[in-house]
């Protein structure tokens, strides 16, 4: 069998044909012919280069984007991940012998199957939003133990009849960003002990200058307090509505 690939010029236009050549024997196996098929493969040949391109570009913006972007079967398995997974120390290829398991902190894994059976149980519902996403803060472990935080964004891939068949993630480290906002939970923390003080210190000199109404101003406080939370109030006023009862008699 003699096997070619040629191009030809036909009106004008390039076609590109795949031909398959088979000799033809006598009884004493001496070639007398040639038996051939010809096969235009112009349109293959263009969607096969279209397709190379494609993989290319994609593969070039796999290789430079920042986030990771990953899928896992329905058994919490890589079966993709980006190369930027590499920022943990792990290459692709270990990931994929393994599952989510290997990179979250015990408590991480715990609040990331939550959410997944959370989100299971959302499928039986029969107003079901299938384009729908949920975010999550987890803790990655890296290969050298270290720890980093992660904001995750992942939704469920489909099959054909709609129902899960894996999951597509993009996570972002966001270590920099949780670790000042804990900083800034810090200083609040520390000013409304301070702030606490203060208010304290100031209805204790008011008794003090008026023994006759002493603890008036903390049973205000305490009626006002009871009173909003009946009516539904955020804490957040509860708190600043319970500070200006302690203080209403200052002044």
């Amino acid at each position: 069998m003699i096997e070619s690939f040629s191009e030809k010029i036909i009106r004008g236009k390039n076609f590109k044909f795949h031909t398959i050549k088979v000799p033809l024997r006598n009884e004493k196996g001496e070639v007398w012919g040639l038996c051939g098929i010809a096969r235009d493969i112009t349109e293959y040949e263009t969607i096969k280069q279209d397709l190379i391109k494609s993989h290319d570009r994609l593969q070039l913006i796999s290789n430079n984007i920042v986030e990771a972007i990953f899928i896992l079967d329905m058994d919490l398995k890589f079966t993709f991940v980006t190369p930027s997974i590499k920022i943990l120390g792990y290459e692709i290829e270990e990931l994929l012998e393994n599952g989510i398991e290997k990179i979250l902190t015990a408590q991480s894994y715990v609040d990331a199957m939550k959410v997944l059976r959370e989100e299971l149980e959302i499928e039986k519902s029969h107003k079901l939003d299938k384009e729908r996403a949920r975010v999550l803060t987890l803790q990655i472990r890296k290969k050298n133990r270290s720890i980093l935080w992660a904001e995750i964004t992942f939704k469920f891939l489909r099959d054909g009849e709609g129902k899960p068949n894996g999951i597509l993630g993009v996570a972002r480290d966001v270590t920099e960003t949780y670790e000042t906002h804990q900083k800034l939970n810090r200083s609040y923390r520390q000013l409304d002990r301070l702030l606490e003080g203060v208010v304290n210190a100031l209805a204790s000199a008011v008794e003090k200058r008026d023994p006759y109404t002493a603890g008036h101003q903390r049973r205000v406080a305490e009626l006002a307090v009871a009173i909003t939370k009946e009516l539904g109030v955020s804490e957040e006023i509860i708190d600043y509505l319970r500070i200006a009862a302690l203080l209403h008699d200052v002044g």
